[in-house]
């Protein structure tokens, strides 16, 4: 979609007062964003819905399926890869609860005592919180996604994104090796919308600062990234690495 910007100084006051009252970052330029938000405040029938914002594939959905999978995410329209896995690609070691269910209960660092931030459904609305284990969750929890907290859940440290000591007396910064500057996967609520971003070659700091910036999410948590990182969307540009197996999938519906 091509931006445009009014052409005088009324035109750009208009377009900022829209935008702000839209939720949409102020920039006075409408775009892509600005027309998206404003059809989820207008209860269009378009999602889940593949665009384009800020140079980044991104996937809007009134919901999600997080499941654990075997396949890769060509096989699951509109999904991205979800959370970590271990082994790799293989079994879900961040919480995840899908239809009620329970499919892994530990957050990826409560072995060493730290919780993980998961977004989670409960009564039909979207939430978010610190947990080790999804027994801990609400009673009535729908689906639930552990994994690295951003926004206001941005405490690596506190989430065990860090150097710990392991059972064998080893040292293994857990920081370095989920928050380097490769691809990642963002989960992130707005509007009453789940969304899928697919950032390219960005730490998970960058992504935190650019993410609060533009995209200004209620919630939000950084899934897995790397060589796992991958999502289907309906366009061209929002297909990333769709041939890779993976173990824990997020599906926009």
């Amino acid at each position: 979609m091509r931006d445009f910007k009014g052409t005088t100084k009324s035109e750009e006051k208009l377009f900022k007062a829209f935008q702000k009252a839209n939720g949409s970052y102020p920039n006075g330029i409408v775009g892509t964003q600005t027309m998206t938000e404003a059809a989820i405040r207008l209860g269009a029938d378009c999602f889940p819905l593949t665009v384009e914002m800020y140079s980044l594939p991104v996937i809007i959905g009134h919901d999600i399926i997080p499941f654990h999978a075997s396949k890769s995410v060509k096989n699951y329209t509109n999904s991205a890869v979800g959370s970590f896995t271990s082994p790799r690609a293989t079994t879900p070691c961040s919480i995840l609860v899908t239809a009620g269910k329970i499919i892994w209960n530990e957050a990826s660092r409560a072995w060493a005592g730290y919780p993980e931030a998961v977004m989670y459904k409960c009564n039909g609305k979207v939430k978010m919180g610190l947990f080790k284990f999804a027994t801990d969750l609400p009673k009535g929890t729908e689906w639930a996604v552990g994994g690295m907290g951003l926004g206001a859940y941005w405490n690596p440290d506190g989430q065990g994104f860090k150097k710990i000591k392991m059972p064998n007396g080893s040292i293994s910064d857990y920081y370095s090796t989920v928050a380097y500057r490769t691809d990642h996967i963002v989960l992130g609520y707005k509007l009453g919308m789940m969304w899928l971003v697919y950032y390219k070659n960005k730490t998970a700091k960058e992504i935190d600062t650019h993410m609060n910036k533009y995209f200004m999410f209620d919630f939000a948590l950084k899934g897995d990234g790397g060589g796992l990182a991958a999502i289907n969307g309906a366009e061209g540009f929002a297909k990333k690495n769709t041939g890779t197996k993976q173990g824990y999938i997020i599906q926009m519906i």
